[in-house]
């Protein structure tokens, strides 16, 4: 009981000085920065905390006061986004009258209290060779980790990532399906997870590899493809509603058009292959999310993670763009959960490591703060 209580004193106190780092950030940003010249005359604020409003924002609170819209006509539309969250706001803006802006950030903060928990008892459990304290603060003073206080989907997605991993590893695999299941209703990167966890259920609970003679289990079997099945309805469920309201069950694909995203576009790729910062902040992450992938897939306790990994970095590559990169690598738990392996018996290389990274978190989120684009 002590341990536990010193275990999230430890995660709140995190949590805290990380987030103080993101208002910190804010500040200096509308302290000392100017917005980009095209919106230096449209962005009129009167509080700090619209400084956490910015591009997809918008839309999901649009969502929330108008519902879906889309028309196949080449412009942007809100369809593009998962209706969990929007969900949460509309749900935690009805209970305390707040508005839509304020409770989106409720929302993202305490998913991220909640994710920040439970990562750090993850690791302590099935990550021995980590150390759960720096893990945890690998992942609370991320670079990007702005978009874990804003009105976005990182910490939501974050937090339902990690209760399906949990929940698959403790042996409870349809509370993991139910995990999956919102997940596919939060962002499309949720089906990325579904065949990593798909798999590892299927050769140690199907077809067992160690026992190559073990003949094949038709009751497992038949409860991984009912798993499958609700993990993924997420996912149905908003294809279903498009296609009743707008007659194209993938209107979410259509639109992203109007972002110039388009699947295997790759020759785009070459276009952003050159060293300036925006660049930069999106090509790294690719690289080690890569890189941590395919190393994953020789490190048995990490194996599992491998697909989702690779999917990750790769889907989103395919359409031509390394945008949101950085966005895409930071709720890959893994990487704090190996970064904390690495760094757990080198204080100077942590320190440095830590140092860094806050940092990049206090820059970064003074540069969203005045519309610089970091995602």
């Amino acid at each position: 009981m002590k341990r536990t209580l010193r275990n999230v004193f430890f995660v709140l106190t995190v949590f805290v000085i990380s987030r103080a780092c993101v208002v910190i950030g804010i500040f200096l940003g509308r302290k000392f920065l100017s917005f980009p010249a095209d919106l230096s005359n449209k962005v009129l604020e009167k509080t700090w905390w619209e400084s956490l409003a910015r591009w997809d924002a918008g839309y999901y609170i649009d969502i929330v006061l108008n519902g879906y819209h889309y028309l196949p006509d080449g412009k942007t539309h809100n369809i593009a986004f998962f209706p969990l969250y929007p969900l949460l706001i509309r749900i935690v803006d009805d209970i305390t009258k707040l508005s839509p802006l304020m409770s989106g950030i409720i929302i993202s903060n305490a998913c991220f209290l909640v994710a920040l928990l439970l990562l750090h008892r993850y690791t302590e459990k099935y990550h021995p060779d980590s150390n759960p304290d720096l893990t945890a603060m690998l992942m609370a003073f991320f670079p990007f980790g702005v978009f874990f206080s804003s009105v976005y989907t990182e910490s939501l997605f974050l937090c339902l990532c990690l209760f399906s991993f949990f929940m698959f590893r403790e042996g409870k695999t349809m509370l993991s399906a139910i995990g999956l299941f919102l997940m596919t209703a939060t962002r499309l990167a949720g089906l990325f997870v579904v065949p990593a966890l798909g798999l590892s259920y299927l050769f140690t609970r199907v077809i067992p590899f160690p026992k190559k003679k073990s003949p094949l289990k038709g009751r497992e079997l038949l409860n991984l493809v009912v798993w499958g099945l609700v993990a993924i309805s997420g996912f149905v469920c908003f294809a279903a509603y498009q296609q009743i309201s707008f007659g194209h069950w993938d209107a979410f694909i259509r639109v992203q058009i109007a972002w110039k995203d388009r699947v295997g576009n790759f020759s785009s790729l070459l276009s952003e292959m050159h060293p300036d910062l925006y660049n930069v902040m999106n090509i790294v992450p690719a690289g080690i999310l890569l890189g941590a992938s395919i190393l994953f897939l020789f490190l048995k306790n990490y194996r599992i993670y491998s697909v989702w990994g690779l999917l990750a970095v790769l889907i989103p590559l395919s359409t031509g763009t390394f945008m949101s990169m950085g966005r895409y690598s930071m709720v890959f738990f893994p990487l704090a959960i190996y970064g904390g392996c690495l760094l757990k018996k080198t204080a100077i290389l942590r320190d440095i490591a830590l140092m860094t990274s806050s940092s990049l978190l206090v820059v970064l989120s003074t540069l969203f703060a005045k519309y610089y684009f970091i995602g």
